[in-house]
């Protein structure tokens, strides 16, 4: 029952109506039997959102597109992965203090620990979960990625940023089909959005990973014979890493797969 003691969680974002996150993070409130509830806000201005989250004691925040590196300018710390990355997924109201932290290379680090990744490997886009992924590549110790972006720019930008890390390499839309692991960090494995790539140019024994859960992509992938791997994995275990941050809590990643893969 919501009351005047229930705590308040969010996530923010545009658009917002196709996120998971308040199914999964409900779910877990009630396992854990923790008065407090989650909602999904669509905004316009990131800073009003922030100034939001204080004014009204909202206890802790999911970030998504468009927001993750823009959000950082209006928080109080940053924790050092998130440094090192230039993206927040997730935050935490500590007394009036807003702390900002990365969650998301930490789910797909769990996305590709089993896979071989001694081989070549090509990230699509080159915003905030791209960061993210070149992280968590470089901590699996991969040296060198291939990174497409439509514009040049803003792929060099992560160029320059990963420099001292890991090698990241610039390439051409042609030249993504040579590469063995393939990374869709932008929007096209949602429903309805334009494919960024050419499936039936794929090498057959390519693996294509989208961070898009229940990715539409994926699903056309596997209807020309490749194999892929959507993004329920990242999305999960990077809700585990923000609601420990918050409660403390590990909550059950089986039960959390049970709630994703059930009935809407």
């Amino acid at each position: 029952m919501i009351g005047p003691q229930t705590k308040l969680y969010a996530i923010i974002g545009k658009p917002i109506k196709h996120s998971l996150s308040p199914k999964l993070h409900n779910a877990m409130f009630e396992k854990y039997g923790i008065d407090a509830v989650y909602l999904a806000f669509e905004v316009n201005n990131i800073k009003q959102a922030v100034e939001g989250v204080k004014g009204l004691g909202i206890k802790g925040l999911n970030v998504t597109l468009p927001f993750k590196n823009e959000v950082i300018k209006f928080l109080d710390s940053i924790e050092s992965q998130a440094k090192i990355i230039g993206s927040i997924n997730t935050i935490k109201n500590s007394n009036g203090t807003l702390l900002g932290y990365n969650t998301d290379y930490l789910g797909f680090f769990e996305t590709i620990k089993d896979i071989d990744c001694n081989k070549s490997i090509c990230i699509l886009g080159s915003g905030g979960a791209s960061a993210a992924c070149i992280y968590a590549f470089y901590k699996k110790g991969v040296k060198s990625l291939n990174i497409y972006n439509r514009t040049f720019a803003n792929a060099f930008k992560l160029k320059e940023q990963f420099g001292d890390l890991i090698t990241l390499n610039l390439i051409e839309k042609k030249d993504i089909y040579k590469n063995e692991i393939i990374v869709n960090t932008t929007s096209a494995g949602i429903l309805g959005s334009e494919d960024i790539i050419d499936l039936n140019l794929l090498n057959k024994n390519s693996l294509l990973i989208d961070i898009v859960y229940k990715s539409e992509l994926i699903k056309k992938a596997a209807a020309v014979g490749i194999n892929g791997i959507d993004g329920t994995k990242m999305f999960i275990y990077q809700a585990y890493h923000a609601f420990k941050i918050w409660t403390d809590i590990e909550f059950d990643i089986n039960h959390a797969f049970e709630v994703i893969n059930g009935p809407s």
